[in-house]
């Protein structure tokens, strides 16, 4: 039995709290052919927000979860191109700040997942049986 997670359904995200998070990236952890600046934008959970001169950003309202995130910024430098970059994974802390240590790595981009398959060790054919997930 295999199924596919899509969006989250209406209960988890009632039950997920809102926080406000403001993200600091240390200065200088980007190449120097790339840096967090006005010139990007940050993302997370389909929230995206403009960089502050000094790498920082805030975002609102992004629902928590134990779950691992991470921030992915697009810049457009004064000279023209396009540059991405991404954060390490971080967990998400209600109401609260996150300090992102490692800063923001610039070119190759870990891709988003669209799909997470599980399977069943073995059918349930009884109302009330259980077996063991594998992911």
């Amino acid at each position: 039995m295999t199924h596919t997670r899509g969006s989250r359904s209406l209960a988890e995200m009632i039950r997920s709290a809102s926080a406000c998070l403001w993200l600091t990236v240390l200065a200088g952890l980007a190449p120097a052919s790339a840096q967090l600046n006005d010139t990007c934008t940050a993302s997370l959970q389909s929230r995206t927000t403009q960089v502050a001169a000094d790498g920082s950003f805030l975002l609102t309202a992004v629902p928590t979860d134990a779950s691992l995130h991470r921030i992915r910024v697009q810049c457009v430098p004064p000279g023209g191109g396009f540059v991405q970059g991404e954060s390490d994974l971080f967990r998400l802390i209600p109401n609260g700040q996150v300090n992102l240590e490692g800063g923001i790595r610039f070119g190759v981009l870990t891709p988003v997942p669209t799909a997470l398959e599980l399977t069943v060790a073995s059918p349930l054919t009884t109302r009330g049986a259980s077996t063991p997930i594998v992911v």
